[in-house]
């Protein structure tokens, strides 16, 4: 046996060994991108789930307004609401500040002079690492209302 046919035999296995293998993998990269594009036709896009997600609407299809019931708004809400207005951030150990979409439009869209109101949501409890910050959020509008929600964006209370 010629000592130069043994690194030919090996290189020649090697090439069928990386030929096979690539082959393989497109083959299990296509049936991912199949699924993949097959699992988006199926659900909605997340700008629509999330527009709809939480809208609780009547039986003749009419969103819920926001009550002026200020009792039911816990005083721990008030709070951070006080706190809020005076130092345009959250209290230390909450999350909050962030763009309120109003996507469902259970909230005021413009104010009494026709402007656009820009939203912002609060927690009001303390976020504790590793647990679920809850359903309870303060809304506060570019207008100076305050909004309290006790079932996550599904209905609102007005704070006065």
């Amino acid at each position: 046996m010629k000592p130069y046919l043994i690194p030919t035999f090996y290189r020649f296995t090697l090439f069928l060994c990386l030929l096979f293998s690539t082959v393989a993998c497109r083959g299990n990269e296509q049936q991912q991108t199949q699924q993949t594009a097959t699992n988006v036709q199926q659900q909605p896009t997340q700008r629509e789930h999330r527009h709809h997600r939480h809208s609780e609407r009547t039986a003749d299809n009419q969103t819920n307004p926001p009550t002026n019931n200020t009792a039911a708004v816990p005083d721990y809400v008030q709070t951070v609401l006080t706190y809020v207005r005076q130092n345009r951030r959250a209290p230390q150990g909450y999350v909050g500040g962030r763009t309120f979409g109003n996507f469902e439009k259970l909230l005021p869209i413009q104010n009494s002079a026709g402007l656009r109101l820009r939203y912002q949501e609060w927690d009001v409890k303390p976020k504790v690492q590793g647990q679920n910050r809850g359903a309870e959020r303060l809304i506060t509008s570019s207008d100076d209302h305050a909004y309290y929600t006790r079932d996550h964006y599904r209905s609102f209370t007005e704070i006065k």
